[in-house]
């Protein structure tokens, strides 16, 4: 836990491995919005760093950088509610293709919200995209769209889960009916399917 500053009741260090020849691998976890916007963000995780220790000697490794605004920096106010924007992965350094030469490149996620003020949706999370970063370029890998219920029974909740969607992607579809209580009570796997599509009845 941090004692005092930016990270004041926070886990900042965790041990990941521990050797049998005195090498150590640690996580150190930052809290960039310490401190800003009133202590409101305190707790939004920025940064996790991985270490390596051996012998007395430390070595900075790979980092997860989190982003929760569309400037991909922690210097602006997050934006709906604190939720993530965008997850940058360690950069990618080995493994390339040498002929002709790969550039290393870093996998991102990034993270879309609707805004329809005054719905059941409003806020709600729409996309998950998958990006390739290389070169100084991202490029859409896949995407997951999210639908909901904006009125009637399970108003608020998914109505359609969308895995790789898009024009001439797969399209692999979810839907789910509720009852009155707001339960799920059918679910329908790929419903776009041509002749029909698997039921599953949740209810008894």
């Amino acid at each position: 836990m941090g004692a005092s500053g930016n990270d004041m009741t926070y886990v900042t260090w965790e041990l990941l491995k521990d050797t049998s020849n005195n090498e150590r691998f640690l996580a150190h976890y930052v809290y960039d919005y310490h401190g800003q916007y009133d202590g409101k963000w305190d707790h939004l995780l920025t940064r996790k760093l991985v270490y390596t220790v051996k012998n007395g000697s430390t070595w900075e490794g790979d980092e997860v950088r989190f982003y929760f605004n569309d400037a991909e920096n922690w210097s602006s106010a997050p934006t709906h509610g604190g939720k993530p924007t965008m997850i940058v992965f360690p950069a990618v350094t080995v493994g390339l293709e040498t002929s002709p030469a790969q550039a290393s490149y870093s996998m991102i996620t990034k993270y879309a919200y609707l805004s329809h003020a005054g719905y059941a949706d409003d806020d709600a999370l729409q996309y998950v995209k998958r990006y390739k970063r290389q070169s100084g370029s991202d490029t859409l890998y896949s995407q997951t769209k999210f639908e909901y219920v904006t009125s009637g029974d399970g108003i608020g909740q998914a109505s359609r889960i969308i895995v790789d969607e898009g024009a001439g992607k797969l399209n692999l579809t979810t839907a789910f009916e509720y009852d009155k209580a707001g339960n799920a009570k059918k679910l329908v796997v790929d419903p776009t399917v041509a002749g029909g599509a698997p039921e599953q009845n949740l209810h008894p």
